[in-house]
């Protein structure tokens, strides 16, 4: 039934119980892809490319991913963990062998202004920042927030808890609310 849904559905897709999708024509998901139980993934928006998801991503129970008018791009051999939510009004993207532990929260877009106090905040335009970008091989740990107009550079950590505020230099490890960096990873080059 999926593939017919699907703007692609891949070989060997496997989908939990529960799964909510919403806007199929804009969801492409790659080979061997696992949705588990009581996840979402909704495509909504007449701008950007919806959803797309690479070759064998996992994408944990009760995790949402959800464009309103924007795109979401996972690499292949992405492991986003249970319980996250995944918003974009502009750009997301996640690069290959990507690490998201769980509870992880990510937007991109979606900042209502509030500088007028005659009008509700949530009747104020929305302001982009460029979206979020996650570079290949990094790791966030558990229950990390990355606001919009952020990048995480290559192969970085960051740490349990994080709430980046900033964008990330590769090879970086980040900790604390806001993000900083305290260390730099070994590349692992060595001289001869």
């Amino acid at each position: 039934m999926y593939p017919r849904l699907l703007r692609r559905a891949g070989h060997g897709v496997l989908f939990g119980r529960n799964v909510c999708i919403r806007h199929s024509a804009r969801i492409s998901l790659g080979d061997g892809v696992v949705i588990d139980d009581n996840c979402v993934l909704d495509g909504k928006g007449e701008s950007g490319e919806g959803i797309i998801v690479g070759d064998r991503v996992l994408i944990g129970r009760n995790t949402i991913l959800s464009c309103k008018g924007g795109s979401i791009e996972i690499g292949d051999n992405t492991n986003i963990s249970a319980n996250c939510m995944l918003m974009s009004e502009s750009r997301l993207y996640i690069g290959r062998n990507v690490l998201i532990a769980g509870m992880t929260y990510i937007v991109a877009g979606g900042n209502h202004g509030f500088s007028r106090t005659d009008v509700p905040i949530i009747r104020q335009a929305c302001d982009s920042k460029g979206g979020v970008r996650i570079e290949d091989n990094c790791w966030l740990g558990a229950n990390v927030t990355l606001l919009d107009g952020v990048t995480i550079g290559r192969d970085s950590v960051i740490g349990a808890g994080a709430v980046v505020t900033k964008s990330i230099p590769a090879f970086a490890i980040a900790v604390g609310v806001p993000a900083r960096v305290i260390r730099y990873r070994d590349s692992g080059v060595q001289d001869v």
